[in-house]
């Protein structure tokens, strides 16, 4: 017992060192999930989480063009489009730097508007958008 009681606490101290009690700066993506057709040319969101030091950006290797706008509070709108003749394949759409991907339960996406490439309005419920840690 008196083995075990040194290796137990030795356990514990390493353990809680390695543990960050500080924010975790990092990613987060926006998951579009579909399998309505047609493919979507451009898509409008609203996004709801701590905005405070947040930025936005396209998925790298692709050529979306995204428009935010402060929607007040803790609300910012978002419209992702892609380029004449590509359309938005399921998958991440967007990414948001957060100062602390632990809070990524705090974050959610609303999916608004969905337009088809010939610019028809489609239900946008056919298009959910989640926000998730890559």
């Amino acid at each position: 017992m008196r083995r075990f009681l040194p290796a137990a606490a030795a356990l514990l101290v390493a353990a809680s060192c390695s543990e960050s009690n500080g924010p975790t700066p990092g990613p987060l993506d926006l998951r579009l999930a579909y399998n309505a057709t047609p493919a979507p040319r451009a898509i409008m969101l609203v996004v709801r989480g701590p905005k405070n030091d947040v930025t936005w950006s396209a998925p790298t290797g692709t050529q979306f063009r995204l428009i935010t706008a402060d929607g007040g509070g803790d609300t910012t709108h978002v419209v992702i489009i892609a380029p004449q003749g590509i359309t938005i394949a399921a998958g991440t759409v967007a990414r948001i730097q957060v100062p602390d991907v632990r809070q990524a339960g705090q974050y959610t996406a609303t999916t608004t508007q969905v337009t088809t490439p010939s610019y028809a309005l489609v239900a946008p419920i056919s298009y959910p958008v989640t926000v998730v840690r890559p």
